[in-house]
């Protein structure tokens, strides 16, 4: 018996590590293929667990990215005379 899928976040885990602060979107990233890897071995707690995982980290590079973006904005507009 089958169990229903798990998301697993893959696509934005690929758009976190692109676009959004590296090192989180990286680890996104390899909990998002565990989660994928556990729901196909029919693993429904492992691929939970690791969907979770997958999602608070995505999340974490999401405002990481935002902060940095307004960061590097405030400092590059601040220094105009």
């Amino acid at each position: 018996m089958a169990i229903s899928r798990q998301k697993d976040y893959l696509v934005w885990s690929i758009m976190s590590l692109l676009c959004c602060f590296c090192p989180l979107g990286l680890a996104a990233l390899i909990f998002s293929i565990k989660s994928r890897n556990a729901s196909n071995e029919n693993d429904s707690d492992g691929a939970v667990k690791h969907s979770k995982t997958a999602f608070y980290l995505n999340i974490a590079a999401l405002v990481m990215g935002i902060i940095m973006i307004i960061i590097i904005a405030v400092l590059s507009f601040g220094r105009r005379p």
